[in-house]
């Protein structure tokens, strides 16, 4: 902190909103005086990341990060403490003494952005100035508004070699620091340096905090290659970004959802017809870092396909939007039987007519036409499912049942809402004629083996816990009517002895009354799921279907039937499993005292 005084830093601080920083980057809610939500800094399932504006602090009971503005954008953003310092100040108009030392790295990163941004000034003027008429005659043809235009910064390469080189000469810029900010390219054999952009539209790239970082170039005509981006630097990361964050965040969080386009185009004309929560990828993959960013503003992703390559791009997007970032799936049944989930993030497709884009759909259709499609919107992963079931070579038999399995299952490891995993697994069921139970049980078995290493593992359950989990899921899948029951928060019975009226089972010391009032809330005999599915009476007289449980795992039918043994669970004291023998036959021993003594039983 050496350069700065603690009153700079106090004022530093009194003008920054603590909520409004952080909320660019999480999703908080309103608790009491403070705010909450996931932890930027680890993966969690439950919220325990707070915000304390009147303090000026946060704090993760999770991980026990905490601090102040400072401490929290220096962690989320990898900056050194001046560069912090120096955002911050920005933010709150408070004024720097420029007298400090900066370390080089500061001092090259400051120089970058300094770069870009002039850039950024001469590709705009270029546009709006004599020379631009053919860029200006692009976006009328495409139907950008002007005012459109210029709040996203579009700008005009001039054709020629050395536009860009010749303006940052005068202004007395070094064609190395050009060089490493990717705006011009070193010629063949030395001599200099040429633009990389030359006529062509220009697209201004910004991170989250509106800073300009590279640039994106269209080519008009039939030029290859039609798009020409920067290339990453010290200060850009193509799958770090997305393109429009920092216009487009803000109604994402009013709106808690988030439209995601392929295109610079398409994203101009979402927001030009009223759809200021688009935002684009920079290129065609999708990478977990982009899908990070939309968590920290939304629940819900809805992104566009042509209907007739729904299916195979939505295997594809799912592939990218489905790839593990999080140190595992964020779903699970746990061994009480209750949902263990992440916060819900909903991934959807709205599907357009064949051969259209955002962009063509708006254009020809209205922004009216584009909410219908919105609002119909369809899971993506309901897609993604119909390509998973379906073998792309038509192969069929077990074998390829089997493989269409393996691939459903690994889907669904990695879908983070547990109501969503719970209706796809059914649906795939019946695609594939599976019992959904052994679809999902897989689907938690591929969690395990999807975490990253570090990962805490999950205890392994004995083969009792495996039966009673299975029975769990069964039950949670198929009978809706069970859920609330089994869910709901319960006290331990009083402890009571099993009469001769109670038909006893062989259960574990978990919450047996919950499974009794779960059992009680299913019709008193369950609708069979699928052929060859045995069944047996739980502990209130209601069949439940056995899950994946061949008939040899069945309590074995005693040889001698005096000698028999019954179990059952009680669960005062400890809920012990306690065993009653039958009589079984007696051996006496004789009284030493003589023929004429008593007769002992052992």
């Amino acid at each position: 902190m050496a350069g700065y005084s603690p009153a700079l830093l106090d004022d530093i601080r009194a003008g920054v909103d603590l909520v409004d920083l952080i909320g660019r980057f999480v999703n908080l809610r309103k608790a009491g005086v403070n705010w909450k939500g996931l932890c930027p800094f680890h993966a969690e399932k439950t919220p325990s990341f707070m915000v304390n504006p009147r303090k000026g602090i946060f704090h993760c009971f999770g991980c026990g990060v905490g601090g102040d503005a400072f401490s929290f954008l220096m962690r989320q953003d990898r900056l050194s403490f001046p560069e912090a310092v120096r955002a911050l100040a920005k933010t709150a108009g408070v004024a720097l003494p420029e007298e400090r030392a900066a370390s080089p790295a500061d001092s090259g990163r400051e120089e970058l952005f300094k770069i870009v941004e002039l850039a950024a000034r001469f590709y705009a003027d270029a546009l709006w100035k004599p020379g631009g008429e053919r860029a200006r005659d692009y976006l009328a043809k495409r139907g950008i508004d002007p005012e459109v235009a210029r709040r996203f910064g579009l700008g005009y390469a001039p054709e020629g070699w050395d536009a860009l080189l010749a303006f940052m000469r005068a202004e007395r810029v070094a064609a190395e620091g050009l060089e490493t900010a990717g705006l011009v390219l070193p010629r063949q054999g030395g001599g200099g340096f040429y633009d990389r952009f030359r006529g062509r539209l220009i697209f201004a790239i910004r991170d989250v905090q509106g800073r300009v970082v590279a640039f994106g170039g269209r080519a008009f005509g039939d030029e290859q290659p039609k798009y020409l981006n920067s290339p990453e630097t010290p200060i850009y990361t193509k799958g770090n970004l997305l393109y429009a964050i920092d216009l487009a965040r803000g109604t994402m969080r009013e709106r808690n959802r988030a439209l995601l386009v392929e295109g610079y185009v398409d994203c101009l004309m979402a927001h030009q017809h009223g759809f200021t929560e688009t935002v684009a990828a920079l290129g065609t993959a999708f990478t977990p870092a982009q899908l990070g960013i939309l968590r920290r503003y939304c629940e819900e992703v809805v992104t566009f396909f042509d209907a007739d390559a729904a299916g195979q791009k939505a295997a594809e997007r799912a592939a990218e939007l489905l790839e593990p970032s999080d140190g595992g799936a964020a779903w699970a049944i746990n061994r009480t039987g209750a949902f263990e989930t992440g916060a819900p993030f909903r991934l959807k497709v709205a599907l357009l007519p064949p051969g259209h884009d955002p962009d063509t759909f708006l254009r020809e259709y209205g922004a009216a036409a584009l909410t219908s499609r919105i609002e119909a919107a369809r899971s993506l992963l309901g897609y993604a499912l119909d390509r998973a079931v379906a073998d792309p070579d038509g192969a069929t038999g077990a074998r390829a049942r089997a493989t269409a399995f393996a691939r459903v299952a690994l889907m669904l490891a990695k879908v983070g809402d547990a109501e969503e995993a719970v209706a796809l697994s059914r649906e795939a069921a019946a695609k594939l004629g599976v019992d959904p139970t052994q679809l999902w049980i897989e689907a938690q078995r591929l969690q395990s083996a999807l975490r990253k290493p570090g990962a805490a593992p999950r205890p392994a359950p004995t083969s009792a816990g495996r039966a009673e989990d299975r029975a769990l899921v069964r039950l949670l899948l198929h009978h809706d009517a069970a859920r609330p029951a089994r869910l709901a928060p319960t006290r331990p019975p009083k402890a009571s002895r099993p009469t001769s009226t109670t038909r006893p089972v062989a259960c574990s010391p978990r919450s047996s009354s919950r499974r009794t009032r779960m059992a009680e809330a299913i019709p008193r005999r369950a609708p069979p799921i699928s052929s060859g599915a045995s069944s047996w009476p739980n502990a209130s007289g209601a069949f439940a279907r056995s899950v994946g449980v061949s008939p040899r795992r069945r309590p074995p039918t005693p040889r001698n039937p005096r000698s028999s043994r019954t179990s059952a669970c009680s669960t005062a004291r400890g809920a012990r499993c306690t065993r009653a023998r039958s009589a079984s036959p007696r051996r006496t021993t004789r009284d030493p005292r003589g023929p004429q003594g008593a007769q002992t039983h052992e």
